[in-house]
């Protein structure tokens, strides 16, 4: 209990930090949390107010709605709304499953789970319904740093099927190497925008759209970055099967290699045009010289 008062602490103090815009002193943990708690989804949540149409899991639910907007529910109230979205859940309620996505992410009237709120929100999105690819997409780009909560479960079975195909290194290289792609910021993003682009091809409206407006605020890369970013297993190749040690220079395709590789330095069959230059005209001097010389001597 005193440890999650504290971590409760710890959690508001950083999104006073943020709030305020001062230094972030709290580990990336506590920021990804406090990040979500300030998010604003308003528009997203109006998208799930639309009727869709004919599918009746993918129905919006106007009493949920209303409630979650409501600052001060009653504990009656609330206890209600939890019941109802976990019965409808189990039914395959779509919608259902989304509101449970985001009072776990946000941390409103449930414990805060990121876990909880992308196995939600993916669970929809593998269903085709883009408002969970959109929420995905959201989550992330609010905050790169949950990026081990919210694409841990998608990166561990990545780096099992890549196990598979490569049994002959050792697993917990693998770990290491997934560990690192998650905390890599680039990759995380493009992450991002990869389920807003997967949203667009499930038919929502707006994804595209929004996704551009991050793009030029700069929440999102603009296109493709360097292929081992584009992919866990793009990346587990890059790290895993390439030689060389690769380390964060700023710049993704750089390749630091070890020192005991040694360096051979190929040398030129003939010479160079400008050492053959300098080659002739010493031999024109020396040929002068010996002219000047000999005719000296001889008078």
């Amino acid at each position: 209990m005193t440890s999650d008062t504290n971590r409760e602490q710890q959690i508001k103090d950083c999104m006073a930090q943020l709030t305020d815009k001062r230094k972030i002193t709290h580990a990336p943990d506590i920021e990804a949390h406090a990040r979500m708690r300030l998010a604003d989804f308003s528009a997203v949540l109006a998208e799930w107010e639309i009727d869709l149409g004919s599918q009746p899991e993918r129905r919006p639910l106007p009493d949920v709605a209303a409630l979650i907007k409501n600052p001060k529910p009653s504990p009656a109230d609330v206890q209600k709304l939890l019941g109802f979205l976990q019965q409808q859940a189990k039914q395959g309620q779509q919608t259902a499953i989304l509101y449970l996505s985001y009072l776990y992410a946000k941390g409103i009237h449930l414990p805060q789970s990121l876990q909880k709120a992308a196995s939600a929100a993916r669970m929809v999105a593998q269903q085709g319904d883009w408002r969970g690819s959109r929420f995905l997409g959201e989550l992330l780009c609010t905050s790169p740093k949950a990026a081990p909560l919210l694409l841990g479960a998608e990166i561990q079975a990545a780096a099992t099927a890549w196990q598979q195909e490569h049994p002959e290194t050792e697993a917990d290289k693998i770990q290491a190497a997934a560990k690192r792609f998650l905390e890599n910021e680039t990759a995380v993003r493009y992450a991002a925008r990869l389920q807003f682009e997967t949203a667009t091809r499930q038919g929502s409206p707006t994804a595209q759209q929004r996704m551009r407006g991050l793009c030029i605020n700069g929440q999102l890369p603009d296109g493709q970055p360097a292929k081992h970013l584009r992919s866990p297993k793009d990346w587990l190749d890059n790290e895993l099967l390439t030689p060389g040690i690769h380390i964060d220079t700023g710049d993704p395709d750089i390749t630091v290699l070890p020192e005991n590789i040694p360096l051979f330095v190929q040398q030129d069959e003939e010479p160079s045009v400008w050492r053959k230059t300098i080659l002739i005209a010493a031999g024109m001097f020396a040929f002068v010289l010996l002219t000047v010389i000999m005719t000296k001597a001889f008078l």
